[in-house]
């Protein structure tokens, strides 16, 4: 019987300690698709002249980064918050880059989507890093902690 809880607490906390790095992902996968779109949109801001909400629209991912696009740009719902996961000065990043986003002229437009591409470089960078970093000492404390328990029940 201590056997099964032993490897019971082994999984739990294995599991748990997952689930504290997937913060680190979740941040990682936000700016991985914040990049893609402020590319993206630079694309279409330069060739097609598309509009803001035409390329919102146009999107079928449905990745957190475009469901927060979205839910602001289609839906104007400016009071959104990023979810736990993420550190305030990211929140107030996004909301910055969305407030400044399809409201001025072509030349100025491109300008901006250019100067945040480097901004978003380094944000992606940093997530990566951290993400690379952190996931593995979280899961290596679960499992020991896990480990832990299994030796104590044992």
């Amino acid at each position: 019987m201590n056997l099964i809880l032993g490897i019971l607490g082994l999984i739990v906390s294995t599991y748990l300690g997952y689930m504290y790095s997937k913060k680190y992902i979740d941040r990682k996968k936000f700016y991985e698709d914040f990049f893609y779109f402020n590319k993206n949109f630079y694309n279409q801001v330069s060739y097609s002249q598309n509009s803001l909400i035409n390329v919102v629209k146009d999107k079928d991912d449905i990745s957190y980064f475009n469901t927060l696009l979205k839910e602001i740009i289609i839906n104007n719902n400016e009071d959104i918050k990023l979810s736990d996961n993420f550190l305030k000065e990211d929140e107030e990043f996004f909301k910055e880059y969305v407030a400044n986003i399809g409201k001025s002229d072509y030349d100025t437009q491109k300008k901006y989507l250019s100067e945040m591409d480097s901004i978003i470089i380094k944000k992606m960078a940093e997530a990566e890093e951290n993400e690379k970093k952190y996931k593995k000492t979280y899961l290596k404390l679960g499992f020991t902690v896990g480990l832990i328990i299994l030796i104590i029940l044992i």
